[in-house]
């Protein structure tokens, strides 16, 4: 299903660094996510198939795109908690773009924004010439290390898919 954001939608993303969507989730697709909630577990798509498919929707690509104004998007990694601090802020992937957060009530985040969510899945985007560096602030900082990655890396397809 393709979702047809308005001038309004992105009048209220420019003016408060978020904006929330109805019916942008089906009812199994939000089981499927809450199923699967652990605070703070990180890509958890990479071992479920199930996840990967919602996580990988062309719809929440397009919608990402459209709404940070963006051609190309790269999936950073998805993260499990019910409260989004300011992504710069806490990654260790530089150049994100936003977020969006699947739970209860769908919503595209920027960079800046913290956000108080309830149990959700955080899909986090960047640009596709992303970097990995090191960051302290994020708990997660070595987990790319695990995948062959050094700080100052770029992001590659095989690990961080380009989205469509």
């Amino acid at each position: 299903m393709q979702f047809a954001i308005t001038k309004d939608h992105m009048n209220y993303f420019r003016e408060h660094g978020y904006v929330s969507f109805e019916d942008l989730l089906k009812e199994d697709e939000l089981a499927e996510i809450l199923h699967h909630y652990q605070r703070g577990a990180r890509d958890a798509w990479r071992h479920n198939e199930k996840l990967k498919k919602i996580v990988c929707k062309r719809s929440f690509s397009n919608l990402a795109k459209e709404i940070f104004q963006v051609d190309t998007l790269r999936l950073a990694y998805t993260e499990y908690t019910d409260h989004v601090t300011p992504l710069d802020e806490t990654s260790s992937v530089q150049y994100l773009t936003g977020a969006l957060i699947l739970g209860e009530n769908p919503t595209m985040i920027n960079t800046e924004t913290d956000f108080e969510c309830g149990p959700s899945l955080v899909i986090a985007f960047c640009s596709s010439v992303a970097v990995y560096v090191k960051n302290d602030a994020d708990p997660h900082t070595h987990d790319l290390k695990k995948m062959g990655l050094v700080f100052g890396d770029r992001l590659q397809n095989d690990t961080h898919p380009l989205l469509h």
